[in-house]
């Protein structure tokens, strides 16, 4: 934090991602510390943070919709579709529009 309000937002990520690995199961921290690394054009971390985060939300389709996204930006195209298919078998039966709209899109 003391770094975050000194403005030096790489150091704040590095010291973050430290905390972050002392304490794993912090899905929104993890979230957090994938937002810093979007704001410094580091995609790559962004995703192995999202990741951390699905570890242990697995069932949080807002941190796999953001990591799939990422993957596509990236060219992993594989990825991004595997964790497309998760999304569409966590969709409740009554969120029917937005199944077949991922569905389209995927077919796409």
């Amino acid at each position: 934090m003391i770094y975050e309000d000194q403005g030096d937002m790489e150091k704040s990520l590095q010291f973050g991602l430290i905390a972050a690995h002392l304490n794993p199961s912090d899905c929104e921290e993890w979230v957090k510390l994938a937002d810093m690394s979007l704001e410094q054009d580091n995609i790559r971390q962004a995703i192995i943070c999202y990741t951390k985060a699905i570890k242990y939300d697995p069932s949080n389709v807002r941190y796999l919709w953001e990591r799939c996204s990422l993957y596509e930006q990236v060219g992993e195209h594989k990825q991004s579709m595997d964790g497309y298919r998760r999304i569409l078998n966590l969709l409740p039966s009554t969120d029917g529009e937005h199944f077949m709209q991922l569905s389209r899109d995927m077919a796409k």
